[in-house]
């Protein structure tokens, strides 16, 4: 067993400095301040291909997300809001 949680944070947007990504960032920084060990997926380094059953491939990027959401103890999902929604 780890000696520290892992959370994992995704971020879905591709706009630099965005208030959802800054609000993932802050949520990532609390969970490092008490004790918690972070890795951060942003929308334009993830880079996933859409979603095919039948593709046994992987992209490295993929690899990654998938590697680090099986290792989390907890994820933090960060969703940008498009006009009210």
């Amino acid at each position: 067993m780890r000696g520290h949680p892992l959370i994992v944070g995704v971020g879905g947007t591709l706009r630099e400095n965005s208030t959802s990504g800054r609000a993932l960032q802050l949520a990532l920084s609390h969970a490092r301040a008490i004790g918690a060990s972070t890795e951060l997926f942003t929308a334009g380094a993830i880079n996933l291909p859409p979603f095919d059953p039948g593709d046994r491939e992987r992209t490295p990027e993929a690899k990654a997300l998938v590697d680090a959401l099986r290792r989390a103890d907890g994820i933090i999902l960060s969703s940008p809001g498009y006009h009210g929604t």
